[in-house]
């Protein structure tokens, strides 16, 4: 297969209504909704599209800024620029990595603290591959408490991975070098990360098409791909807003709750550890903590709420205090409501204390000091939700 090229594509910032947005989807081939925020009584939206569109906009009276003039320029100059030069971690975050580079990079950290750390199959994905976590537990005994953290449910957000395994890198050197609040937190939680949900969808941006977002599922009709963060249930809500039937859509939600075995092998690996008690979903982009409810704007009850600002709004501050970002912790759906999510899924039915955290960034392709800088600040921030955990969980 040939890989797909951006060359000709533009990324453009824009007020619309929904009307207007709808009117756009159905005019414009290869409109890419980028990311969507409430905006007064409109959006605010982000999209990539073929430049010589840009007159449907002028069209509707629309005013724009580019955000990104040729996206396939920026894809090939930030995958030609020289490895980061942040880096004294590991140089396995010099630069983003394939589905084999991961999967070593696993087999590595396992042989590097073998007395700590289990590799573990999570599950299998549509096309076969395996997806699998990584278990961080001192001793044998299984805590009572333990945290979950997953990353590129999206395949196009490729700055999610590399911060996940970030983040446990660090804190096993930081355990091994004798930090003594690290060591309160490996020895008293254990800590589940799966590094890569979507593997197929991932490995298809790396091989096809770099801004693919859904997992590789061959639908009647001859389109790919459900949203994986559509695809939880419980039902209702499932498929209710923000979420598409129409399977050539970004955003569909598959033929039913939990239709795809990637969100099955999740749902179910969770459910083998009901010690866990928080849970953090890792996407970009736009830094932002995101709480439930992501598909309604209701809140949940009056106490979880309090605990997710108060809590929230810490991390928020911790995470911004390290490299002077400004992510915003807020309810999810006051970003746009949508239905099917991690957050949702697993607040209701797991009890977890749950975020979808949105890393860094202008848009899915970032440059390569990013891993570092949003690793170095999303550890510092899970530090404070982990002690919390700990601490004040079931106390």
């Amino acid at each position: 297969a040939t890989k797909v090229t951006y060359e000709g594509h533009s990324v453009l910032q824009f007020v619309s209504t929904q009307s207007q947005l709808d009117n756009l989807v159905k005019k414009v081939p290869g409109f890419d909704l980028w990311k969507q925020r409430k905006h007064v009584d409109a959006w605010k939206i982000d999209a990539m599209m073929p430049r010589e569109y840009i007159s449907e906009l002028e069209a509707m009276n629309m005013n724009y800024t580019v955000i990104t003039e040729d996206v396939q320029k920026l894809i090939d100059d930030y995958a030609n620029a020289p490895p980061s030069k942040l880096n004294k971690v590991d140089p396995f975050f010099d630069d983003f990595r394939t589905t084999e580079q991961t999967s070593a990079y696993m087999d590595e950290l396992v042989k590097k603290y073998p007395n700590l750390l289990t590799r573990v199959n999570v599950g299998t994905t549509f096309e076969g591959r395996a997806i699998d976590g990584l278990q961080l537990r001192y001793g044998t005994s299984v805590k009572p408490k333990a945290m979950y953290f997953q990353a590129m449910a999206h395949a196009r957000e490729w700055l999610t991975m590399p911060t996940a395994l970030y983040i446990l890198t660090k804190m096993l050197q930081d355990y091994t070098d004798g930090d003594q609040e690290i060591v309160r937190l490996v020895e008293n939680l254990d800590w589940h990360i799966v590094p890569l949900v979507n593997v197929d969808g991932y490995t298809y941006t790396w091989t096809n098409s770099r801004l693919w977002r859904k997992n590789r599922r061959r639908n009647s009709g001859g389109s790919f791909g459900v949203d994986l963060n559509r695809n939880y249930g419980p039902n209702p809500p499932w498929c209710s807003s923000g979420s598409s039937t129409n399977p050539s859509s970004d955003t569909y939600c598959g033929t039913g709750p939990f239709s795809e075995p990637e969100d099955q092998a999740v749902r179910d690996y969770v459910a083998q550890y009901p010690q866990i008690k928080a849970g953090i979903d890792f996407h970009t982009y736009g830094a932002l903590l995101l709480f439930p409810f992501q598909y309604t704007y209701d809140r949940v009850n009056p106490d979880d709420y309090a605990l997710f600002t108060s809590l929230g709004g810490e991390i928020e501050s911790t995470i911004n205090g390290v490299h002077n970002q400004r992510y915003r912790n807020q309810q999810g759906s006051a970003l746009y409501p949508h239905a099917g999510g991690f957050i949702d899924y697993n607040y209701l039915e797991t009890d977890m204390l749950t975020w979808t955290v949105e890393l860094r960034g202008s848009g899915f392709v970032v440059g390569k000091e990013n891993i570092i800088l949003s690793g170095e600040e999303n550890y510092a921030g899970m530090k404070v939700l982990a002690k919390y955990v700990l601490d004040e969980v079931n106390k």
